[in-house]
């Protein structure tokens, strides 16, 4: 605008230089008045929030690894809609959980809420910070491992969730017959080619856990599973014996079958179809048998839903040592003010009797997720509506835990010469159903 106004004053004075006289001196041109600046269009990003502003949002990564995950989601969802209004909560989905190097791994999940396998607890320990008293945890609440996984000190730092240990499943007939894992070999070698031994002997996690429990078994002391030295020297020790020997006592590739082991709940549907002699799992595995047994197999032979029973799973003559790895929920030390006060109620509500119920036994007479929750005081609402859970605890009652530093990156090492050692294993008598003639 200074610009425009000087060159009308230069004009001035030349018009009246032509009229032969001269003008007034020109008073100087006054600072022009900046306009209004006009609105701004209707697709012009607004402003960015002030941290103030910001609505509160909960980040948790869970335990992926259950029945009916989606569902679950669903309901711990709706379940903290109705407790914390107006917190939104973002459920982190970890495809890669047991892998450290993946950005989707639960060592690497930036969420607010890691819910973390006591493999990796070790690890992640430095990252967490005490729970504050709002959580409400009292020892007496829980099974003793999971209070020992829980507790650093007298404080706690992690809510214990889920119980993970090994089970042996089989008829009522064939229980009786197997107390020792000489028992096992003979009872499914008698019944090779037909059936055998439903175990999943597939992925690097899955057969360094296997390797651990095996190593118990032999020591029988958990301290003791992984030997002095170098831990990946695998060869010649128990575990990778016992390992090998239930590689022979399958039913062609039905235990090294990467159908199954990403579905592993197919081993349970396969048991109920009379598939097998006997089966290997986590207690989750009986959703996938109960929801199968109730179906009726799809007019296939069936067991009945209530057909099993539950045995400590022995990988050695010397009899089952039982531990649990124990899932539990921490928070992360970057979460403070309001994310820590979301996150204190987050994991109080997951703390609590009802949802825990809720979890376990589904609307809408679905098959209960047989999960082992840490927590002791809804034992007897479990026992009424999922009666396995009667047979399933006192295997697990005197149950140490099972952690240390860099284990799962170890156990997976271990995991991979395993792997290898079984492909060279037992050739294929029989090709497993696909999943699809299954369900």
């Amino acid at each position: 605008m200074k610009r425009i106004h000087a060159f009308l004053s230069l004009a001035s004075a030349l018009a009246a230089g032509c009229s032969g006289s001269a003008p007034p001196p020109a008073a100087p041109p006054a600072e022009a008045a900046s306009p209004a600046q006009p609105p701004a269009p209707a697709n012009t990003r607004a402003p960015a929030r002030s941290p103030a502003s910001e609505p509160r949002r909960l980040r948790v990564a869970l335990y992926p690894y259950v029945p009916d995950y989606k569902g679950m989601k669903e309901l711990v969802t709706a379940a903290f809609k109705k407790e914390r209004p107006h917190t939104a909560l973002e459920l982190v989905d970890l495809g890669n959980y047991y892998k450290p190097a993946e950005k989707d791994s639960i060592v690497q999940s930036d969420a607010h809420v890691i819910e973390i396998d006591s493999v990796f607890l070790d690890d992640l320990l430095p990252t967490l910070q005490p729970l504050p008293p709002s959580v409400g945890l009292s020892d007496a609440d829980f099974h003793p491992a999971a209070v020992s996984v829980g507790k650093k000190g007298d404080g706690w730092v992690t809510v214990p969730h889920w119980l993970c240990s090994n089970f042996l499943f089989a008829t009522r007939e064939a229980a009786p017959k197997l107390k020792t894992f000489s028992d096992l070999q003979r009872l499914a070698r008698g019944s090779l080619p037909a059936a055998g031994l439903l175990v999943d002997l597939m992925g690097s996690s899955t057969l360094g856990e296997l390797y651990f429990d095996a190593q118990v078994d032999a020591a029988f002391d958990v301290a003791r599973a992984i030997p002095a030295g170098d831990p990946l020297a695998v060869g010649g020790t128990p575990g990778l014996k016992a390992l090998l020997a239930l590689r022979g006592l399958c039913a062609g590739e039905f235990c090294r079958s990467d159908l199954y082991h990403d579905d592993p709940s197919m081993y349970g549907r396969l048991m109920a179809r009379k598939r097998g002699v006997a089966l290997v799992g986590y207690s989750e595995i009986l959703n996938a048998f109960v929801d199968e047994a109730r179906s009726k197999c799809g007019g296939a032979p069936c067991l009945d839903e209530g057909a099993l029973e539950v045995l400590p799973f022995a990988l050695s003559d010397r009899g089952d040592r039982p531990f649990v790895w124990v899932d539990s929920l921490g928070v992360k030390s970057s979460c403070t003010g309001d994310c820590l006060e979301d996150a204190a109620a987050f994991l109080a509500m997951m703390n609590r009797d009802d949802l825990l119920r809720a979890a376990l036994i589904p609307e809408g007479g679905a098959a209960p997720r047989y999960l082992m929750p840490a927590k002791q005081t809804l034992n007897a609402a479990l026992d009424r509506a999922a009666p396995y859970y009667t047979k399933l605890r006192p295997i697990v009652a005197g149950a140490a835990p099972a952690r240390g530093p860099n284990l799962g990156a170890t156990l997976r090492a271990i995991g991979g010469k395993i792997d290898g050692e079984l492909a060279k294993a037992a050739p294929p008598t029989i090709t497993p159903s696909a999943p699809d003639e299954i369900r």
